[in-house]
């Protein structure tokens, strides 16, 4: 599933730098998924739109702690950690 975990990270980073809001709610992440998908990854868009894939998105989007963390246990909403420049 690489090239899953590669489309979320690829979605979370351009929806933090192209967005000013601090928080982004997982439905909009799970839909900027399934559009990334469209071009990028096809064959993902029917496990995507599943209750799997979403379950999928929530555990991927955990793993990325230097882009975003989560509001609140249940990650309904997920915080944008601030871009560090070097």
């Amino acid at each position: 599933m690489e090239r899953f975990e590669e489309l979320v990270k690829a979605v979370v980073v351009n929806m933090r730098e192209i967005t000013p809001r601090q928080t982004v709610e997982l439905g909009v992440i799970h839909g900027f998924c399934i559009d990334a998908a469209e071009t990028e990854a096809p064959d993902l868009i029917a496990f995507l739109s599943s209750v799997a894939g979403l379950e999928a998105i929530t555990a991927q989007l955990s793993r990325l702690p230097q882009y975003l963390t989560a509001t609140a246990v249940d990650g309904a909403t997920w915080q944008f950690v601030p871009m560090v420049k070097a």
